[in-house]
């Protein structure tokens, strides 16, 4: 049986040391040629690019001229709104008109108890991930989206504290006002004096009867430096968080107990730089 050929091996091609030099010149050119082409086509690249976020710059700015902007509405609360509907105090009112026109018909002699909202929100609701729990968390939660979170416990004691005063206003009854603080109730100056209703979430009492009594003095400016400025101290090596009996996470007892306590509450900067004559409305 015969063995298969191999195939002789091709000579490897020497080359002189002219053929190499001129062959080094050629590589060299070659690269030379290949980078001045290469920034070329970066160069164009570049320049397309300029041109393309000018031409873009200037239709943004077309549009923008030919886009009238947003008209803001001044209102009553002190803030600016591009619809009155995002006024907290318009829903508030729409709100417990409406809760007034479904709990009282027109037969009078006809007794209805209406429905009390949940003793807690939510925590979704208490986080603002969620507004659609019931008319309450709607309401604050889309009031508290308008001002910067500092922290959880902040958001949990200013929304805690507002939902039980909202739910004994839509439900006064012996059950809704025992979790509202004694110092959140209406003075009799809240009771006898028209005001924006923003101020009924103060918890100072002699600063709501100042408000109450001041006229439109300072009112936009206070109430917008209060939540900007009130602090609710809570220890950080206290946990704020506790296991319900339904194996949910809600706020501790202990956290709910505080947040009913005024000397829990501090009212400081920019709120006290900006009225300092007013400061001893918040003291102890």
């Amino acid at each position: 049986m015969s063995t298969p050929s191999t195939p002789p091996a091709k000579r490897k091609r020497v080359r002189t040391a002219s053929q190499l030099e001129q062959k080094r010149l050629a590589d060299r050119i070659k690269h030379r040629e290949n980078r001045h082409e290469n920034k070329n086509r970066l160069d164009k690249m570049e320049s397309d690019i300029a041109e393309i976020k000018f031409t873009l710059q200037a239709l943004v700015t077309h549009l923008q001229a030919r886009v009238p902007k947003p008209k803001l509405l001044n209102c009553q609360c002190g803030s600016q709104h591009l619809d009155r509907f995002d006024c907290v105090d318009q829903c508030n009112i729409t709100t417990f008109y409406q809760h007034q026109i479904a709990t009282f018909p027109t037969t009078i002699t006809r007794s209805l108890t209406p429905g009390i909202l949940p003793r807690n929100p939510s925590l979704p609701s208490m986080m603002l991930h969620t507004m659609d729990e019931n008319i309450a968390t709607f309401l604050i939660t889309g009031f508290l989206r308008q001002y910067r979170n500092k922290g959880i416990e902040q958001l949990l004691s200013f929304y805690l504290l507002g939902y039980r005063y909202m739910r004994w206003q839509m439900s006064p009854c012996e059950e809704t006002i025992r979790d509202v603080p004694v110092w959140m109730l209406p003075t009799d100056i809240q009771r006898s004096n028209p005001h924006s209703v923003i101020v009924d979430y103060i918890p100072w009492p002699r600063l709501r009867d100042h408000l109450c009594t001041s006229g439109d003095e300072d009112l936009a400016r206070s109430v917008y430096f209060y939540f900007e400025s009130t602090e609710f101290v809570w220890p950080a090596e206290r946990p704020v968080f506790a296991q319900s009996e339904g194996g949910q996470m809600a706020p501790s007892l202990e956290f709910e107990r505080a947040v009913g306590k005024l000397e829990h509450w501090r009212l400081g900067a920019p709120w006290s730089d900006a009225f300092p004559h007013l400061l001893h409305l918040v003291e102890p």
